[in-house]
C-alpha cells in the first residue's frame, strides 16, 4: 500500500485502476485518504478473491456506467481539455466461467459509446 501511494504520487497519475485487491473491508473514504485521491469507486472482493478499485484526481470526472465483480465501465471527462473517453477496467474471470458474459457487457459498453475513444485496461485473463 505504501509503495502504491508513492507510485501514484510520483507519477501524478490522474486515474488508477487496481484489480484483485482481495480486500472486502476497505471503504471508498479510506482509499481516498490513503492514496490522496479526490474520488474513488470500490467493488469489494468476494471473500479473499477479486476486488476492484478505481481512483481519480480532480482534473478528471468519472461516471461509472456499470460494474460487476469483474469490471468497472465508466465515462470520463478530462477537465483540462474537456475531452471525454470511455474506460473499461477489467479483471477477467481466471476460471473462464463468466468470460463470455464479461466480454458481452464490455462490447455493449463500447458500442453504446462509439463516439468516444475507449481505453481497456486491467488483467484480462483471456487470449483474444
Amino acid at each position: 500500500m505504501t509503495h502504491l501511494a508513492r507510485l501514484l504520487s510520483s507519477t501524478n497519475a490522474q486515474v488508477c485502476f487496481i484489480s484483485e485487491t482481495r480486500n472486502s473491508s476497505i471503504t471508498r473514504t479510506s482509499i481516498i485518504n490513503r492514496f490522496n485521491a479526490d474520488n474513488a469507486f470500490v467493488v469489494p472482493a468476494v471473500g479473499r478473491s477479486g476486488g476492484l478499485w478505481l481512483l481519480w484526481k480532480q482534473d478528471i470526472s468519472v461516471t461509472v456506467v456499470q460494474h460487476s465483480p469483474n469490471y468497472i465501465l465508466a465515462i470520463c471527462t478530462n477537465h483540462v481539455d474537456n475531452k471525454q473517453f470511455g474506460l473499461a477496467c477489467v479483471y477477467g474471470d481466471p476460471h473462464h466461467v463468466n468470460s463470455a458474459s464479461i466480454w458481452d457487457d464490455v462490447h455493449h459498453f463500447v458500442v453504446d459509446n462509439r463516439t468516444v475513444p475507449i481505453l481497456c485496461t486491467g488483467d484480462l485473463n483471456d487470449i483474444m
